[in-house]
């Protein structure tokens, strides 16, 4: 369903915004999606393995304790990610030829922040067998980014740049998405303990991490 709205939703924006406004952000998102790959890709994965592994054997606090370290590696790296472009702009001029581009990418990169929490916590929801709730908080975000496309959109903004109201959309719609997923996991007992065992998730994370870099930076 998630996969199917986002389709139809693609569709709508590529008739009403035509294909260089997409095409921008479209850029400017695989860029955010290079660094995504980089901050939160085999973390979460590798915490959902670790949560279902250490909960089947009674062991709730291991589990507890590899979920607050894994938010904290991938909100430090997130961050620093976010901190590096917004000090040193004049960066991405290597990266992005069109200067739009730039804009865009700038829009989007708050969401860097809130997607590597996002992905972690859902993580937490995969390992814990609570597949429905995985299923629905990624329904959740994509309806809450097309809800802040839409709005921004006919209000106005950005009239003469589409494309930096879809990046908008993206970053607000994630950032709401994560205030309702923080709630739903307090909601469903989720603790956080003192962190430990980073060694054992970054080593275990390292090699997905790689893979999926490689494949970003080859698209």
């Amino acid at each position: 369903v998630t996969r199917l709205i986002s389709f139809v939703f693609h569709i709508y924006l590529s008739r009403e915004l035509g294909a260089e406004n997409i095409g921008i952000f479209q850029i400017a998102c695989s860029m955010l999606i290079l660094f995504v790959c980089f901050s939160s890709s085999g973390f979460p994965v590798t915490l959902s393995r670790k949560i279902a592994q250490y909960d089947a054997i009674g062991e709730y606090t291991h589990s507890e304790s590899m979920l607050t370290s894994t938010l904290i590696m991938t909100s430090v790296i997130s961050t620093f990610i976010c901190c590096f472009f917004y000090i040193f702009p004049t960066s991405l001029n290597s990266i992005f030829t069109n200067p739009n581009c730039h804009k865009a990418f700038m829009l989007l990169l708050p969401s860097l922040l809130s997607m590597s929490v996002y992905s972690t916590l859902r993580s937490w929801f995969w390992g814990k067998k609570r597949y429905t709730l995985y299923s629905a908080t990624e329904l959740l975000d994509e309806v809450y980014e097309i809800i802040a496309i839409i709005t921004i959109l006919s209000v106005g903004m950005f009239t003469s740049s589409k494309y930096n109201a879809i990046a908008l959309g993206h970053s607000i719609g994630d950032i709401v998405c994560v205030i309702i997923l923080i709630v739903i996991f307090i909601i469903f007992g989720g603790k956080l303990k003192k962190p430990s065992h980073f060694k054992e998730i970054a080593i275990s994370a390292t090699p997905i991490t790689t893979t999926r870099l490689i494949g970003s930076l080859i698209s």
